[in-house]
This record gives C-alpha cells, structure tokens and sequence, in this order.
C-alpha cells in the first residue's frame, strides 16, 4: 500500500489548525469533540505514520496507545466517546 503523501503539519497541529484552536491544549475541550472526529475521518491514515497517530491517541484522550497500523489508530479516535 502507498504512503499517502507527508503534510506539512503534524497530526496534531493540523487538527488544531482545522478547529480553529489557539492552543492544542485547546483540543480536550469536550465541546471540540464532535468537531475532531470529523476531521479525523476527512483524513487519509497514510498521511501520518504510527508514532503521530499514536502522540494523538494519547494527547487526545489521556490514555497510552500503541497501535501497531495507523488505521486502527485513526478508527480508534474516529469512534472515541469521550
């Protein structure tokens, strides 16, 4: 499978940038929530490799993760109840 091709922002930044928060401690704010996963799913997995998505899994829900594809990472955050 081909690697989708590198963004300019990590995963988490650019999930920042696309929800309009200042600061990426602004991303667990609950009231982002429905907002991120949107996002997450308008996202090609590939576009990130496995250390981004795991740093998002636990930035984003304060639990450690260590996934072993980027697609179960990214469907993880993408069904996530917070």
């Amino acid at each position: 499978m081909e690697k989708a091709e590198t963004p300019t922002l990590g995963l988490l930044e650019y999930i920042s940038s696309k929800t309009d928060c200042m600061y990426l401690s602004s991303l667990h704010d609950p009231l982002y929530w429905s907002e991120i996963q949107r996002i997450l799913r308008e996202i090609d997995c590939r576009a990130y490799d496995l250390h981004e998505w795991n740093d998002a899994v636990s930035y984003l829900t304060g639990e450690p993760a260590s996934f072993t594809e980027v697609e179960q990472a990214a469907s993880f955050l993408q069904t996530y109840k917070k």
